[in-house]
């Protein structure tokens, strides 16, 4: 299955890498690497996230961590919609 990052999921990546980079390279680092391991497993997995109330979109929640995976999944891809941050708007999610 293949993994293929919306322009808006890309933005929101490099806004967190940019936003972290300047105050802790480290935990970007750390960071990315927990994304790395969530977007492997939504391929591995597409159904672990939660359903949201937008049809075919599913929330996975990083654990210990205040951001959010937005995405769907399709017959042969996920998409990934958003990586949301949980003291933004959350209207701003999807």
């Amino acid at each position: 299955m293949k993994l293929r990052l919306t322009t808006r999921a890309y933005n929101d990546l490099v806004a967190i890498s940019e936003f972290l980079e300047d105050r802790d390279p480290r935990a970007a680092t750390t960071l990315f690497a927990v994304f790395e391991r969530l977007f492997a497993q939504v391929q591995a997995m597409p159904q672990c996230g939660r359903l949201t109330d937008i049809p075919d979109v599913r929330c996975l929640v990083v654990p210990r961590l205040p951001y959010k995976i937005f995405y769907r999944a399709t017959s042969d891809t996920i998409e990934i919609l958003s990586v949301f941050h949980t003291s933004r708007d959350p209207r701003d999610a999807q």
